[in-house]
């Protein structure tokens, strides 16, 4: 693949199923697109959001909680796995999507990373799979 389609065409298998992105010694994640084919994300954004519908239309709502609000929607479905992470007494933690949120509230730093990481396409390219296969 060339040109226009290796510069934009999506694989949609990492899109949806995510892939893993290393963190250093903060752990390594597995992260589904936020957007593109993702729309579990869409949907869960959507049910998060409507008892605040009003309140976001408006821009009446508090930004640390509309901010919330995100996380509980990227605990869900755009982190679907992790490894190697660890609490503050350096005790390894399971992963799961209540202990995802959990994280995320503790430390708005990695959300943040991760969030900027999730929204960049070109990391969900067809061609990277491919370079990565070798062709």
């Amino acid at each position: 693949m060339s040109g226009t389609f290796a510069a934009f065409k999506s694989d949609v298998d990492r899109e949806r199923n995510g892939l893993w992105l290393d963190y250093g010694d903060a752990g390594e994640f597995l992260v589904a697109r936020a957007g593109g084919a993702n729309k579990a994300y869409e949907k869960a954004l959507a049910r998060i959001t409507k008892p605040h519908r009003r309140a976001l239309e408006a821009e009446a709502i508090d930004s640390d909680k509309a901010f919330d609000l995100m996380k509980q929607a990227f605990a869900e479905t755009i982190v679907l796995d992790w490894k190697g992470i660890t609490d503050a007494e350096g005790n390894e933690v399971p992963y799961s999507k209540e202990k995802c949120l959990w994280l995320f509230r503790e430390l708005d730093d990695l959300f943040q990373a991760i969030r900027e990481d999730a929204h960049k396409a070109t990391l969900y390219r067809a061609s990277l799979r491919e370079e990565a296969a070798g062709n």
